[in-house]
């Protein structure tokens, strides 16, 4: 019989899904910066709401790698009329 998950644990899954969900964005999506970004703010606001205490660590793990992700796969966005320097990321 699985063991129930902690409420913690239980939270920490749905962010770990939810930035997941950003990086499929990043990676296999055409989606404009802004739109990604929107996206962003979402997972940062539900970390702030479950944890409260913790937003530094999203700043230094999830914000992080969004931004690598970012400049990595979304370098074309100058050219397409995006300046990735126009939108402050994160």
């Amino acid at each position: 019989m699985p063991r129930e998950r902690s409420p913690s644990r239980k939270a920490m899954d749905e962010l770990k899904r939810m930035a997941d969900d950003v990086c499929l964005l990043i990676l296999h999506t055409d989606l404009p910066e802004i739109d990604i970004q929107i996206q962003i703010n979402e997972v940062r606001r539900r970390c702030e709401q479950l944890f409260p205490d913790r937003l530094s660590l999203f700043e230094m793990v999830y914000a992080s790698r969004f931004r690598r992700l970012m400049e990595q796969w979304h370098e074309n966005d100058d050219a397409l009329g995006h300046p990735s320097d126009e939108a402050e990321l994160v």
